[in-house]
């Protein structure tokens, strides 16, 4: 029986996208047979699947929680 493993990324940032892709390589080249499925909402998921993953269905269900931290962070500023 070949091993699965489930990837949960947010879109926050993309950073830790970019590591996990990395991290799912990995782990393909040590066993050609695991079965790496994904749950992201986009823009992550655009990513996803540009990059060919496999996103689960489910990840429709994932509610748009970035707009809201965005819309709050707006009155925030980094070059403050």
């Amino acid at each position: 029986m070949n091993a699965k493993m489930l990837f949960i990324s947010g879109s926050l940032g993309l950073g830790h996208l970019g590591r996990d892709l990395d991290i799912a390589d990995a782990l393909r080249k040590n066993d050609s047979g695991i079965e790496i499925s994904w749950l992201a909402e986009d823009p992550a998921s655009l990513i996803l699947k540009e990059a060919g993953e496999r996103l689960l269905p489910e990840a429709g269900l994932l509610a748009q929680g970035n707009e809201k931290l965005e819309d709050f962070a707006k009155e925030y500023n980094a070059n403050s």
